[in-house]
């Protein structure tokens, strides 16, 4: 767990000091460097954050010789540094309901990958999950029998996450994908009848949309937003996260054929706009899905807005799709938003398990291996001068086919890859693109040395 300590101490190994350049640096956007040094039985660390000493204490563990008696670490001096600041993960407890001991022990697991977040998308068509204060008749007739979390529990597991260094995202995801809403308040939601579960309305049923005419369901999603938004006070949280926290707010996936070609983006402009005024008034960033903005005009700016792109694998490897990707990422590039990658073409760790609702291939086919996720490079094709506006990235393991059974055997090596991508500097990567040659040698070959050593990650979890 972090070490909450002040200036230089020592440590609970013999011979061990730790200085700290900030101890009050809090978790998002931390400078996350550290340095070990081990020399003549001395162990000492030095790091500008609490967090940076936490990754340090991480590699001290995987160095240490423990099959020696006593055990052992070679005289080294490791300086290190992560390549991106948003290193995370996504899980999507409303398709397959994930109980907290599971998101607990994923967020340890996450830490010991030096992985920074894990961002849950809380609210989506199958379920509401979140007995949310404002409003506890959502999850009342929207969750699965006895499968939700209450605010005490999200709380809480907010707290356990900045405990091992990651951040808990939560997401809201309207207006689309909220035909759950509607059990509750049908008069709030719209095209979630039977005859409109089929067609361009309905790539993936159960499917409504939050009535974006409606000022009533306008202000019953600003009120769980702000329940989520509220999950992070207090001293404590504001004073280990920072006071900034995002929220993140979907807004993916809007067809015209419910509102029509003419209205639909003026409604959905209106409705992306009601929901930023809200979080600004709390100073919260927020992160949307790239195609609110690229494809949907969303009056998102910069300086308060992320971006995750997640492209469109269900054409992969289509050229021009490619290129489509390709130039929908530069636009947001060009136009000065921080960016998230989620690819599906590379980052989709459901894909290749067939299709649930036919029995046909998976949108997303094939299956994404670990040298798939590791040849994922964010900065691929991105000018040196904007490379900085790539912040990150998320793996993404969507729950139709994903529940507590058989969610960590799709996790655990994938997660360690995008680990590599997303901490290693580029340079220690190169070779390491798609296709792989056998035997394997150079990139490759140390790549699947380190996948086998960290092999262990999920017996220690």
């Amino acid at each position: 767990e972090i070490p909450r300590v002040t200036g230089v101490q020592t440590c609970a190994l013999p011979i061990c000091k730790i200085a700290i350049v900030n101890p009050e640096m809090p978790l998002v956007g931390a400078d996350e460097s550290y340095s070990l040094n081990v020399s003549s039985g001395l162990i000492s660390i030095a790091a500008p954050s609490p967090w940076g000493v936490m990754h340090a204490l991480t590699s001290l563990g995987q160095l240490l010789n423990t099959t020696a008696h006593p055990t052992t670490i070679l005289p080294m001096v490791v300086t290190d540094a992560p390549a991106y600041k948003h290193r995370g993960l996504m899980l999507d407890p409303a398709r397959n309901f994930l109980p907290i001991g599971l998101l607990q022990k994923v967020i340890r697991g996450l830490s010991l990958l030096k992985l920074n977040v894990l961002h849950l998308d809380l609210i989506n068509a199958p379920s509401f999950p979140f007995v949310a204060p404002s409003h506890p008749e959502f999850a009342e007739h929207g969750s699965y029998p006895g499968m939700n979390y209450t605010a005490a529990d999200l709380h809480a597991l907010v707290g356990y996450g900045v405990r091992y260094g990651v951040l808990v995202l939560l997401e809201v995801d309207t207006p689309g994908h909220s035909f759950s809403w509607g059990l509750a308040r049908p008069e709030l939601t719209t095209c979630d009848k039977l005859e409109h579960q089929r067609g361009k309305n309905c790539p993936e049923p159960p499917c409504g949309y939050m009535d974006m005419k409606s000022k009533a369901a306008l202000n019953a999603t600003i009120d769980v937003i702000s329940d989520v938004m509220d999950l992070y006070g207090g001293t404590d949280f504001e004073g280990l996260l920072g006071k900034h926290v995002p929220v993140h707010l979907g807004a993916d996936e809007v067809s015209d054929w419910c509102f029509g070609e003419e209205h639909t983006k003026g409604l959905f402009r209106k409705w992306v706009g009601g929901l930023k005024e809200a979080t600004a008034a709390r100073k919260r960033p927020t992160v949307t899905w790239m195609e609110s903005w690229s494809a949907m005009g969303a009056p998102l700016t910069p300086a308060a807005s992320t971006l995750q792109f997640w492209g469109n694998a269900g054409l992969w490897p289509d050229r021009k799709a490619l290129e489509e990707q390709r130039a929908q990422m530069q636009s947001a590039l060009d136009a000065g938003f921080p960016v998230l990658y989620s690819n599906a073409s590379e980052w989709y760790l459901d894909c290749g398990a067939g299709n649930f609702l036919n029995g046909d291939t998976s949108w997303c086919d094939p299956y994404k291996s670990w040298q798939v996720v590791l040849a994922g490079d964010p900065r691929r094709h991105v000018a040196e001068a904007q490379q900085h506006l790539v912040v990150g990235g998320e793996i993404c393991l969507w729950g139709e086919q994903t529940d507590p059974q058989n969610l960590e055997q799709k996790l655990w090596q994938r997660a360690a890859a995008v680990a590599e991508r997303l901490w290693a500097p580029a340079e220690a990567l190169a070779g390491c693109q798609m296709p792989v040659d056998l035997p394997l040698s150079g990139c490759w070959k140390t790549a699947q040395d380190r996948q086998i050593g960290r092999a262990s990650c999920r017996e220690r979890v």
